[in-house]
């Protein structure tokens, strides 16, 4: 479903003209900030601790830990979870990952870890996320690593952590390479779910009118999530497995509960909800009783930048 409305997203691009010309002159480069669990997430582990049981690993090279079938499996999917779960220290206010565990992300500057979200050939079929776009702008002479690229990011954060990590620096720098390498043409970031907010925050709290001006054609969103996500304020409640069928919901609460994004997401939601006078936000308020709260405040996403249409 994703990969056909993203072919169909493709074909509506060149319509509007913000992609393919009849000239080749005339394409526009294309930068892709993916969604939610839409980037790859990569893994190196060094433990010296337990591990949740006797056959997870606790020493290897790295290794594709999202989006990997075989890490869901009934049993390793405990290990995988202990392994993706991030923690939180209130003495710095910050997050880090699991001890013992290294992360990082994949196929920046170039579409390798988004277009398909298992890079084992054998899931491709299932795990089919921006090929079909990639691939419809390559058939018409883009070129992969230099005219449509993607901005990958550890989707577990939220917006307002990425600055510290560098993400945005990396996005900018990305930006103007692609307009570069396209000829000095202006640049069209297409976003989708929750790249939508992610990319809104850099246009407004990173850059300023002038670059946009020189570096922006346009800004594509698809499903944008600009009122957060319903399953957001699920996850940390009953868990939400993406409707993957072999992942228990429940399984994945504890780890979610663990993300940024699940809050700043869930405070999108619950900030856009409009309950009637005299009335509470209850899912804020449900929240706040499971001991939320705290996270829910530290990803509040600037309030002028909440209520967008």
């Amino acid at each position: 479903m994703a990969g056909a409305l993203l072919t169909v997203l493709g074909a509506l691009l060149v319509s509007a003209g913000y992609g393919w010309a009849s000239d080749c002159n005339e394409m526009s480069p294309i930068v892709i900030v993916p969604g939610i669990l839409g980037s790859q997430l990569e893994a190196k582990l060094s433990k010296t601790k337990h591990t949740p049981h006797w056959y997870c690993a606790k020493n290897s090279d790295w290794f594709t830990m999202w989006l990997n079938v075989k890490e869901l499996l009934p049993g390793v999917v405990d290990c995988f979870s202990y392994n993706v779960m991030l923690h939180y220290d209130s003495a710095t206010d910050t997050y880090h990952d699991t001890e013992g565990v290294e992360t990082r992300i994949p196929g920046f500057g170039n579409t390798s870890g988004i277009e398909y979200l298992d890079p084992h050939a054998e899931y491709y079929g299932a795990t089919v996320y921006f090929h079909p776009m990639v691939q419809h702008f390559v058939d018409k002479g883009y070129e992969r690593g230099k005219t449509i690229v993607s901005a990958p990011f550890d989707w577990r954060y939220a917006p307002n952590l990425f600055e510290k990590q560098g993400y945005y620096a990396d996005l900018k720098a990305l930006v103007e390479k692609t307009y570069a390498n396209g000829g000095n043409k202006r640049v069209v970031i297409v976003v989708h779910s929750m790249g939508a907010p992610v990319t809104l925050y850099f246009l407004t709290e990173i850059v300023d009118q002038e670059w946009k001006d020189k570096y922006l054609k346009a800004f594509v969103t698809v499903s944008g999530v600009w009122r957060g996500a319903a399953n957001a304020l699920k996850a940390p409640v009953s868990g939400e497995n993406e409707g993957i069928v072999i992942d228990l919901a429940i399984w994945a609460r504890a780890t979610q509960r663990t993300y940024p994004s699940t809050f700043f997401l869930g405070t999108l939601s619950v900030t856009n909800v409009a309950p009637g006078p005299g009335h509470h936000n209850h899912a804020e308020k449900k929240l706040q009783r499971l001991g939320l709260s705290g996270s829910l405040q530290r990803h509040r996403f600037p309030a002028r930048l909440r209520h967008v249409s």
